[in-house]
């Protein structure tokens, strides 16, 4: 005999909710996405920085994982530049800050007495006489024709805004990584600037033959060239029938014994 079912028993839909195979496509395309602007991101930030020196980043290309990594710090990069500039200007963000948190709780309140204020709206005797001696009149064709035409114009205009929406998006990674790079070559280039003789700074030679072709910090690296920092400018080595030397600056010596 066939089992029967209880009646607390509740039968799930099988509509109800998101189905899985959905959930699974909407995180795949989600996951998509997200490393698409990160390798986006890290690509430009990385282009940016190189050709802040003026070396060209096609002769120094990285693997796509290195650009996946470089997209993290310059989002961290362009986050802290804004963070600093909060700071610096607090006076500016009180005065935005201030009228959006009054609309916010303006809003706020509306959203919870605006079922009795529509209420009370909809049920005066004004609006509901309004509402019953009100005749509209037939619509002609050249109303019609009318309403169709500015159907038409919203819709080409809608679709110029979206098309400008959608390029400001697909662009948007590309200058969030440029301006993150341009920021930190500027930043880096205070510390370059102060050369191998500085203590403390890991500089690279270019040896050949025992002889030193050139000494500088490490911008960039590929398999047969190498990128350095040398008397504020950056010049590129090959690295053919050449050995790299790694040479650090000696620290600074404790000259308090000599004071006396």
């Amino acid at each position: 005999m066939p089992a029967v079912k209880s009646k607390n028993e509740t039968k799930t839909p099988s509509h109800a909710g998101m189905p899985d195979w959905m959930r699974s496509a909407v995180l795949g395309v989600f996951g998509v996405v997200i490393i698409a602007f990160d390798y986006a991101v890290g690509y430009a930030y990385y282009n940016a920085y190189l050709e802040y020196f003026n070396i060209d980043s096609h002769t120094f290309p990285l693997d796509r994982e290195a650009y996946l990594i470089e997209g993290p710090a310059a989002i961290f990069s362009i986050g802290r530049t804004a963070f600093d500039w909060l700071l610096s200007r607090l006076d500016v963000v009180a005065l935005v800050v201030a009228p959006l948190l009054v609309v916010w709780v303006m809003f706020s309140i509306w959203r919870y007495l605006r079922r009795d204020v529509a209420k009370a709206v909809l049920t005066s005797p004004f609006l509901q006489k309004v509402h019953a001696n009100l005749n509209p009149p037939k619509r002609s064709y050249v109303t019609l024709i009318l309403e169709a035409f500015n159907l038409g114009i919203s819709a080409i205009g809608l679709l110029i805004v979206l098309m400008y929406v959608i390029g400001i998006l697909v662009s948007l990674p590309w200058q969030i990584g440029r301006l993150a790079g341009i920021r930190d070559a500027e930043t880096t280039q205070r510390d370059l600037d102060r050369g191998c003789d500085h203590p403390g700074i890991v500089c690279t030679a270019v040896v050949k033959d025992g002889i030193e072709l050139g000494r500088g910090i490490r911008l960039a690296q590929s398999k047969d060239r190498i990128a350095l920092y040398v008397n504020h400018a950056a010049r590129e080595y090959e690295l053919t029938g050449k050995e790299l030397h790694t040479v650090v600056a000696p620290p600074l010596k404790d000259l308090s014994k000599l004071i006396h």
